[in-house]
């Protein structure tokens, strides 16, 4: 009769890397989450804006209040896909991410400051602006690695270009 007594398994090391199953979907998400948040935090700037008694127009006609959080959301979703790009063709992505981000979200400043209305619309478009950039900047460029060759030991950048 056999005891049933087993050797235990051999130890195994294997590298610890910040690889997380799901990560090629990571900045998508952030995107999207960060996003939703930053057209909610808009659009309820621009609703307390014109409870004051702010017209938030152009023209005067008055933005369609629907227009702030589908454009936040869309801004968020570019910003993920330029971030994509940048993990996986750049040489130091966050920093290059951080730099595209901010001169973008100036970029788009120049019409809302520029429009032909109120200077009480102009202040709340150009916050909502600064705002929605706070939010979802921040959160997009703490998914990106410092440098490309981080990327490459983390595994975060597909195989095709490693």
């Amino acid at each position: 009769m056999t005891t049933g007594v087993t050797s235990p398994a051999p130890l195994t090391t294997t590298p610890v890397s910040d690889h997380v199953p799901g990560r090629r979907f990571g900045l998508l998400r952030a995107g999207v989450t960060s996003g939703t948040v930053a057209a909610i935090i808009t659009t309820a700037m621009v609703v307390a804006a014109r409870a004051a008694g702010v017209r938030v127009d152009i023209q005067h006609q008055p933005i369609p209040l629907g227009g702030f959080p589908q454009l936040t959301i869309v801004a968020a979703i570019l910003g993920a896909t330029i971030a994509r790009m940048l993990a996986t063709r750049a040489a130091r992505p966050r920093h290059t991410f951080n730099r595209t981000a901010a001169t973008l979200t100036a970029i788009s400043l120049v019409p809302a400051a520029a429009l032909p209305t109120e200077t009480g619309s102009k202040l709340v478009l150009v916050c909502t602006h600064l705002v929605a950039a706070a939010i979802i900047i921040p959160r997009l460029s703490g998914h990106l690695p410092a440098t490309a060759k981080q990327a490459l030991e983390n595994n975060n950048v597909p195989a095709s270009l490693a």
